[in-house]
């Protein structure tokens, strides 16, 4: 990391106070904070996703649906264990 020591004191206390927040708070509290992370990772790969220029990549997005679909169709049809559900999806 590069940056003014000022920007790594900050980062360093967010880090911190995320790490000991779920000793501090209440579990409601806790898992908002989950779901307010997963939003922002979800945002974050939209933006990649789409780029910059606000193009859509749908050969991502087939990949996407393919890891989705795979694993539920070897479970109806085919009755296989979650296991191999799994390493099908990935």
């Amino acid at each position: 990391m590069s940056g003014p020591p000022c920007d790594k004191a900050i980062l360093a206390v967010a880090v911190f106070g995320l790490a000991v927040a779920p000793l501090l708070v209440a579990p409601f509290t806790v898992t908002l904070l989950d779901y307010v992370g997963i939003g922002a990772l979800v945002a974050m790969g939209l933006v990649l996703l789409t780029g910059f220029g606000g193009l859509t990549s749908f050969g991502q997005a087939s990949l996407v649906g393919i890891g989705v679909y795979a694993p539920a169709w070897l479970r109806t049809l085919r009755k296989i264990t979650a296991t191999f559900q799994l390493a099908a999806g990935a």
